[in-house]
């Protein structure tokens, strides 16, 4: 029976390898080139939590149905170029914005006011006046998501090499980017993301995303040694489990909204963690609501028998919110929402009004609470939003 349920399976695991290259050749959420020279001299000292008052900021309630789209830090910064977004978020049925509290280098973007984490702010904060414009934007009605980089976080690695995955060649591994990741089972890495995200909620950001939340898998993972996680003692999706489960009991459960990132193909399998631990059913319990990347372009060509899934974006989002559905029916005492990124950028396609808002109606068919876009240079579809009177 086993063999039979492998044989079986066999053209969606083919689909998944070929997902995987397919995903990790494409460099679309690169929004900061690393800033040379700038790593913290001093270790970061992962210590107990400091109080900090998490009610020092209003905060708007989550919408009942979320419409958001993805600002990199420096366009939140820059009035120039963030103008036509605001004016996007004013006029149209936008209700929400992902923004970066870190960058992709692992540095800290905004002044964090827990003094164990100001201490290891990048000279070149970028976001010095984040709380002026979240009170701008919460002024309009919009809600104001942090996007927060778990496990790539080369910063962090730099200035705790023991937290990072290890080279049995020697040294800190590397993947086919050069970047460095931290051990998914370094729990130090995790008190240290808890204090942020905790920081940012009283800083005024009304939920905190938690992105790169998986063991890397784009390199060459012969070569690759952890000193934290044992795969003799418990395996990948275990230990993204215990993670999920400390983020509720640190942040969730003091009354912060949480996210949680996940592949598209996540919601795919019940029981496959995609090698980087990550399955819907071990994250549902633990998050306010889960973002599959269901961007059609990144989906394999074969994918629902498409040979360019980015073709066909409404089959692709309904199918992916669906399986998900479908897997968590196993458990119905679990209360969690799906809330998908979709795309809003030429790859594989050219994505035009009707592309997304296709991937729009997908997510109100399958009964999501929400969309997020993605653009990795900040530039949208407008009239792909409809008007603030013509919800």
């Amino acid at each position: 029976m086993l063999k039979e349920g492998l044989r079986k399976l066999l053209p969606e695991i083919t689909a998944l390898i070929i997902f995987v290259l397919v995903f990790f050749g494409q460099s679309i959420f690169a929004s900061f080139k690393p800033i040379k020279n700038e790593t913290p001299k001093d270790e970061i000292k992962i210590t107990e939590p400091v109080k900090v008052a998490v009610a020092a900021a209003s905060h708007i309630k989550t919408p009942d149905f979320v419409k958001g789209f993805y600002m990199t830090a420096g366009t939140a910064m820059d009035a120039k170029r963030r103008a036509p977004m605001f004016k996007l978020l004013k006029e149209t049925e936008l209700n929400a914005v992902v923004i970066d509290i870190k960058d992709d280098y692992g540095r800290i973007a905004y002044p964090a006011k827990d003094p164990e984490l100001a201490k290891h702010l990048s000279e070149k904060t970028s976001m010095k006046d984040i709380d002026v414009l979240i009170k701008e934007l919460h002024d309009s009605g919009i809600y104001v998501i942090a996007r927060l980089f778990i496990f790539q976080d080369r910063a962090l690695v730099e200035s705790n090499p023991k937290l990072a995955v290890q080279s049995t060649a020697g040294g800190v591994w590397k993947d086919f980017k050069g970047i460095s990741w931290i051990d998914a089972a370094a729990e130090e890495a995790w008190s240290y993301n808890a204090r942020i995200a905790r920081d940012a909620y009283a800083l005024g950001f009304d939920e905190i995303q938690l992105d790169y939340i998986r063991f890397p898998s784009d390199g060459n993972m012969k070569l690759v040694k952890y000193t934290h996680f044992d795969p003799l003692k418990e395996s990948r999706s275990e230990v993204m489990t215990r993670f999920f489960k400390y983020m509720d009991t640190e942040v969730r459960q003091k009354g912060i909204p949480i996210s949680a990132d996940l592949f598209g193909f996540a919601f795919w399998y019940r029981d496959e963690d995609l090698t980087i631990g990550q399955r819907i059913r071990d994250a549902a319990p633990y998050f306010t609501a889960l973002s599959p990347m269901a961007y059609p372009s990144h989906y394999p060509p074969g994918t629902l028998t498409f040979k360019n899934p980015a073709e066909h974006p409404y089959e692709i989002v309904a199918e992916t919110l669906k399986r998900g559905k479908d897997i968590m029916k196993e458990w119905p005492e679990v209360k969690w929402q799906a809330r998908p990124w979709i795309q809003d950028f030429d790859i594989g396609a050219d994505y035009d009004k009707a592309k997304v808002q296709a991937q729009m109606k997908a997510v109100v068919d399958e009964g999501g609470s929400g969309w997020l876009i993605w653009n990795a240079r900040n530039v949208y579809t407008e009239d792909a939003f409809l008007a603030k009177n013509n919800k």
